[in-house]
């Protein structure tokens, strides 16, 4: 089973707890897609990031392959954050902002994220830090922005 949702303008996105849902929902899922659609804050006047809000994990034993292709670094996070994927082998990165904008997504806190677990700096962390996919056998980057110094620190967290 697959899931796919790509490129939805951000008055059809579904809020945190639906998008939530709709991945709960499908327990069975083994390859999910998103393209900027991500979930969205249900009360626009909240300045609280989205990555901040707390939500119930989604557990989905059977994803194996995972897309996402972001605009805004934030609301990948929480994607990413929500996913409770042991069995996750493959995963693509892929930034895909407007290539017209002059400043690049800086993906550090992603990168943070899959060798730790946590949305914090990379570089402080030891490699008894544990990983958020443990069975992760493939990570495609396309387009990531990140320090070299933070992706070699990455690199020698997700070795070990």
């Amino acid at each position: 089973m697959s899931l796919e949702l790509d490129y939805h303008s951000r008055d059809v996105c579904p809020s945190l707890e639906e998008f939530r849902q709709l991945l709960s929902s499908n327990s069975q899922l083994e390859t999910l897609k998103i393209h900027s659609s991500s979930p969205i804050k249900s009360d626009p006047d909240d300045d609280v990031p989205l990555a901040h809000h707390f939500c119930w994990f989604i557990h989905l034993s059977s994803l194996k392959n995972v897309t996402l292709g972001y605009h805004v670094v934030s609301e990948y996070q929480t994607i990413l954050k929500l996913l409770d994927a042991p069995n996750m082998w493959i995963l693509h990165l892929k930034d895909e902002s407007y290539k017209t904008e002059s400043k690049r997504l800086d993906a550090s806190l992603i990168l943070s994220f899959l060798a730790t677990s946590e949305f914090s700096d990379v570089k402080q962390k030891t490699p008894s830090a544990r990983v958020a996919f443990p069975r992760l056998t493939s990570l495609s980057l396309s387009s990531v922005n990140t320090g070299t110094c933070l992706f070699n620190a990455f690199l020698n967290l997700v070795k070990n």
